[in-house]
Formats: structure tokens, C-alpha cells, sequence
């Protein structure tokens, strides 16, 4: 964080990968996507959280985490940014 000159004070989590995973047949392509999804969907929350548990600690900061399936959802471009504002400010 010095790097970037300043705090850490909200960590938001939001990202999602979907693939289809057609039918499971228990095969090492199965296992491959899982695996995949599993790294995207839960792992880097885990592992982003973690590193930046110190930065937030010193702040007081918060961790956001956004359903993964919002990440599906697109909002108009010129509607995006302030309704994001308008949520943090609503759940901080």
C-alpha cells in the first residue's frame, strides 16, 4: 500500500467466472473447470482478503463481498459508477 501512497480503507470483492461444465461425468476435464471456478469464485477472495487484512486492521477499514451472480448483471455504462458510490456510502 506505500507503494500507492495512501491507506486501504474498503476492500470490495467482486468478480465471477462461468463456464459450463456440461455434463459431469466425474472426468479430468470436469475436475479442470471446477477447479477453475473454485480458484476465481472463492480462492482469490480468500487470498485478497488476506493480504490486505494488515492495511485494513490500521484503518479500521471493510471488505465488501458482492455476490457472484451481480457480476452477471450489467447496469448502463453512465449508471454504473454512481450507483456503486451510492451502495458503498448505503452499506458502509
Amino acid at each position: 500500500m506505500e507503494l500507492l501512497g495512501g491507506d486501504l480503507d474498503v476492500l470490495v470483492l467482486n468478480h465471477i467466472i462461468l463456464l459450463d461444465l456440461g455434463v459431469w461425468t466425474g472426468s479430468q476435464d470436469n475436475v479442470t473447470l471446477v477447479d477453475k471456478v473454485m480458484k476465481v469464485n472463492f480462492q482469490s477472495y480468500v487470498h485478497l482478503a488476506s493480504h490486505a487484512l494488515s492495511h485494513l486492521e490500521k484503518t479500521r477499514g471493510s471488505i465488501i463481498v458482492v455476490s457472484s451472480l451481480a457480476g452477471e448483471f450489467r447496469l448502463h455504462s453512465s449508471l454504473g459508477a454512481p450507483v456503486v458510490v451510492l451502495l458503498l456510502f448505503k452499506v458502509i
